[in-house]
């Protein structure tokens, strides 16, 4: 059995900013949730692991 993929995106409190999170442990901050959703269902183009 596969382990489920996760993906979450988390907001920077006292801010706009969304805080995007990759299963592969990339991350990207934007201020559009519709961004973020595009970047992480992208994976793997454009992700860079930390």
């Amino acid at each position: 059995m596969n382990a489920p993929v996760i993906y979450r995106i988390h907001w920077e409190p006292g801010s706009d900013l969304l805080v995007g999170v990759c299963h592969c442990g990339a991350e990207r901050a934007a201020d559009d949730p519709v961004d973020l959703w595009t970047w992480l269902l992208a994976h793997p183009e454009g992700h860079e692991p930390r």
